[in-house]
């Protein structure tokens, strides 16, 4: 792979994040994305949940556990959001500030 082909593939990459940060901006700009996903999801569900530890039936039912695996894939959900708006930041800062490379 030559140095030509290493930046078409940097470009490349750095294309992706700024089209996948692009989808998740226009995701969460539309109304029934916040509804559904960003406050029925992210968090209605995880308050419900959060009060469910406290129940003497949960506990008593050993179902703690599946509780917490149900927050921890909304926390999951949620850092994958997060890594997309960080890495589309350092895409578009990269495409904004390109870094020349000499021969």
């Amino acid at each position: 792979m030559n140095k030509n082909d290493v930046l078409l593939s940097v470009d490349n990459a750095t294309e992706e994040k700024i089209q996948m940060v692009e989808a998740l901006e226009r995701l969460e700009k539309n109304r029934d994305f916040q509804k559904v996903i960003l406050e029925g999801y992210m968090k209605d569900e995880v308050l419900r949940a959060n009060s469910l530890l406290a129940n003497h039936t949960i506990k008593a039912q050993g179902k703690r556990t599946d509780i917490i695996e149900m927050l921890v894939a909304v926390s999951t959900f949620g850092e994958y959001l997060e890594t997309i708006r960080t890495l589309g930041a350092s895409a578009r800062y990269q495409k904004a500030n390109p870094v020349s490379v000499e021969e």
